[in-house]
């Protein structure tokens, strides 16, 4: 609503005071309907923030943990949402004070640091290990950018794992999908991987997220981890 107090007094204005003050009344109705457009859209803008399907997936993954993540899950997600789901997952590890290294599977560096970008995380405050770019592309030189020779090295994504557990504190791994490993590895040495690494990752005191949806390899694994997480937006 305009100012009643407004239209009393150009009522009652002479017309020669009128012309005098329609620079200031057109500034007025200027900024009365400039500012009765923009209260909406800020208001639509927050619901599209609160429905979009990334801010969804970071409320129910709290809500699933109901406080700082600690110790290891394995996290299913709707594969539509698959980059949504590792955006929350670095967002919750990066929440519970840790440094997120995540591991890259389905990713390259390039693609992973322009989803980073898009969910406007600072990708300079994680670790990246990429099993997939040494095959197509020369590696560059990065800072906390890590790369493996192929994802049929275990041992050396194992070994690069410890190396970062050396060199950082307090450190939250966030496996991306290994349901690709099943295209380089049958199930029982998958199975062996995880179970090694989580015993390292506990031992060490540190976090993981396994993100993982064959419910076969699941409920093999559940046994090595401290809870389970679905991401289904």
């Amino acid at each position: 609503m305009f100012n009643n107090k407004f239209y009393s007094y150009f009522a009652m204005s002479s017309e020669q005071d009128r012309d005098k003050n329609i620079p200031q009344i057109e500034a007025f109705l200027s900024k009365s309907v400039a500012k009765q457009q923009k209260e909406p859209k800020l208001k639509f803008d927050e619901l599209q923030e609160l429905l979009s399907s990334d801010q969804s997936l970071l409320r129910e993954a709290r809500r699933q943990m109901g406080g700082e993540h600690k110790g290891q899950a394995i996290v299913s997600f709707d594969p539509s949402l698959h980059k949504d789901a590792i955006a929350t997952l670095v967002k919750i590890a990066l929440e519970s004070g840790s440094t997120p290294a995540i591991i890259l599977t389905t990713l390259n560096y390039k693609s992973f640091y322009r989803l980073m970008q898009e969910k406007n995380i600072d990708y300079a405050r994680l670790i990246v290990v990429d099993t997939i770019s040494k095959n197509i592309s020369k590696p560059i030189e990065a800072p906390n950018l890590f790369f493996i020779d192929s994802l049929r090295d275990l041992t050396q994504i194992q070994i690069k794992i410890v190396n970062i557990m050396d060199d950082y504190k307090d450190v939250c791994f966030v496996i991306d999908s290994l349901d690709v490993m099943e295209l380089y590895h049958e199930d029982k040495i998958i199975y062996k991987f995880i179970y090694s690494l989580s015993k390292i990752i506990r031992k060490e005191k540190m976090s993981a997220f396994y993100m993982l949806n064959r419910k076969s390899l699941v409920s093999q694994l559940s046994q090595f981890v401290d809870s389970q997480m679905s991401l289904k937006g």
